[in-house]
């Protein structure tokens, strides 16, 4: 372990100290706004490597001066002959694509570690060492797609085998049979050496609240991580809020296949935005698959309060928007739902109303309970203009009943306005 008074003053700052700490003796860094992978669990060393969400190397001078030192920040550049920068689609900048070390970590999205013992943090999790071993200190993972990721690390391999002494598996239904750490979430991971994921559904309760996943996925009751400031600390910036708000750079859940798993609303798309709290998918190609709804137009809207489709199976397949709903169908280009606001929730025509109810503008027919809404108008009219004869008042009420009954809800306009 590297002293601190043999480092620079310069590098010694409050600020700069406070963002990364290290927790385990050989082990890895989980601080809220630092991840530290060095290779004894030492930051600020010649050799450290640095995953700051900023980029911000703690070496001197701000830079991984080590000859074989990685610097993992996301728009980072390393100056180390055999640096290796892990661009947004994952590419090795090394001279062939090599992670230098023995033991490095190469967190890409799509991050492959050629090393000869290397560990890849992909998603996916591949380990690509010779015969799908990570000879990892105390944890050796023999599964095929088994990551092991600390010196005591965490298995999550399909048939859920960890080898390490008080490591936590993760069996196809989430069985941990850690001693300590019982983890029932389908991915989350705890990467401590004494955290302890023992929430009912996978609420990591770390030292500094930060869940670790393969795909960093925090499976809380509601989606919440308990981080200082309610933000999982993802690679990339996943963050799952209260109200699930994706607090990535823009708001972009930037992975290709990123998981926003908001209360009601999930959005699997390449570049998709998840507008949680009511679901709505606005990638070129999105599935929003809320609970009881998925919505498979190209630019179709799903009903995330509740997750209501009205189509036969819950699926909106037509290209504008054409909703077969059973009790509401809207055929016209530029449908109106009649929301409890009044609002339109398609771009196309899709017409998902509580009831079923479709008044598209150029539909000619009106159900039988418009009457309703257009008397109290009348009664209005009678209460507050008194300066109105009563015979114009009675002629008003029959011409309104007049075009209810006879010119609005005429079959004939109503079979034209179908064949709109």
């Amino acid at each position: 372990v590297v002293s601190l008074s043999s480092l620079p003053v310069a590098s010694l700052e409050g600020s700069l100290l406070n963002t990364c700490v290290c927790h385990a003796p050989r082990g890895v860094c989980h601080a809220p706004r630092a991840v530290c992978l060095a290779p004894r669990g030492v930051c600020l060393a010649p050799r450290g490597v640095c995953l700051a969400p900023r980029g911000v190397c703690l070496a001197p001078r701000g830079v991984c001066h080590a000859p074989r030192g990685v610097c993992h920040a996301p728009r980072a550049v390393c100056h180390a002959p055999r640096a290796v920068s892990p661009a947004p689609r994952g590419v090795c900048l090394a001279p062939r694509g090599v992670c230098p070390a023995p033991r490095d970590v190469c967190p890409a999205p799509r991050g492959v570690c050629h090393a000869p013992r290397g560990v890849c943090l992909a998603l996916r999790g591949v380990c690509l060492a010779p015969r799908g071993v990570c000879p990892a200190p105390r944890g050796v993972c023999q599964a095929l797609r088994g990551v092991c990721l600390a010196p005591r690390g965490v298995c999550p391999a399909p048939r859920g085998v960890c080898l390490a002494p008080r490591a936590v598996s993760l069996a196809p239904r989430g069985v941990s049979p850690a001693p300590r750490g019982v983890s029932h979430a389908p991915r989350g991971v705890c990467l401590a050496p004494r955290d302890v994921c023992h929430a009912s559904r996978g609420v990591c309760h770390a030292p500094r609240g930060v869940c670790h996943a393969p795909r960093d996925v925090c499976h809380a009751p509601r989606g919440v991580c308990h981080a200082p400031r309610g933000v999982c600390q993802a690679p990339r910036g996943v963050s799952l809020a209260p109200r699930g708000v994706c607090h990535a750079p823009r708001g972009v859940c930037p992975a290709p296949r990123d998981v926003c798993p908001a209360p009601r609303g999930v959005c699997h798309a390449p570049r998709g935005v998840c507008l949680a709290l009511r679901g709505v998918c606005l990638a070129p190609r999105g599935v929003c698959p809320a609970p009881r709804g998925v919505c498979h137009a190209p630019r179709g809207v799903s009903l995330a309060p509740r997750g209501v489709s009205l189509a036969p199976r819950g699926v909106c397949q037509a290209p504008r928007g054409v909703s077969p709903a059973p009790r509401g169908v809207c055929h016209a280009p530029r449908g109106v739902s009649l929301a409890p606001r009044g609002v339109s929730l398609a771009p196309r025509g899709v017409c998902l109303a509580p009831r079923g109810v479709c008044q598209a503008p150029r539909a000619a027919w009106w159900p039988l309970s418009v009457s309703v809404l257009l008397f109290p108008s009348v009664q209005t009219l009678r209460r507050t203009n008194t300066s109105v004869n009563p015979p114009l008042r009675a002629e008003l009420a029959v011409i309104l009943s007049f075009l209810i009954q006879h010119l609005i809800y005429n079959p004939r306009h109503a079979a034209g306005a179908a064949q709109r």
